[in-house]
């Protein structure tokens, strides 16, 4: 709302209309998943969320809400190829397996949400640009060595070609 968009509460609220892009991308991806399998689809879902995350680092307003538009689309995505690829893993102990995921997701959210305030006061938006980066690097690792560990031991995966 300040300088150097001076958008109205209006105009920022409307870019929640982004959001839309995820009720696509949950689908898409789930399907996706079922063909390609979970840990891919998860990479390629992290690895959207980095890509839009760094675009919003271009100062060009309506390249700010593509970044993150790209970004809600990879997050709504690996969401729920995660969320669903733990309950599948998750054998006899489903519930405790979505427990466990949802604990993680939410203490995660709020720590990372936390931190990224702090980010943003103290560096500003590339500060949360970096902050963000940071931890969906992390969750691409972890991702990419759970495909090595599903491609080893073949968990997980439907329909795999």
């Amino acid at each position: 709302m300040s300088a150097p968009y001076n958008l109205s509460q209006t105009a920022v609220g409307c870019i929640f209309f982004v959001y839309l892009v995820g009720t696509f991308s949950s689908t898409y991806m789930g399907r996706l998943a079922d063909h390609i399998g979970s840990s891919r689809v998860l990479c390629l879902s992290i690895g959207i969320m980095l890509s839009g995350c760094l675009i919003t680092i271009n100062g060009n307003l309506y390249v700010k809400i593509l970044g993150v538009a790209i970004l809600t689309f990879g997050f709504f995505g690996s969401h729920s190829v995660a969320s669903s690829w733990v309950g599948k893993c998750g054998g006899v102990d489903k519930a405790q397996a979505s427990s466990l995921y949802l604990l993680f997701y939410y203490v995660g959210a709020s720590v990372i949400g936390y931190m990224g305030g702090k980010f943003l006061s103290w560096y500003a938006w590339d500060g949360v640009v970096f902050l963000i980066s940071i931890s969906l690097s992390v969750a691409l690792l972890l991702a990419v060595l759970l495909f090595r560990t599903e491609a080893r031991y073949n968990v997980g995966i439907a329909n795999e070609s």
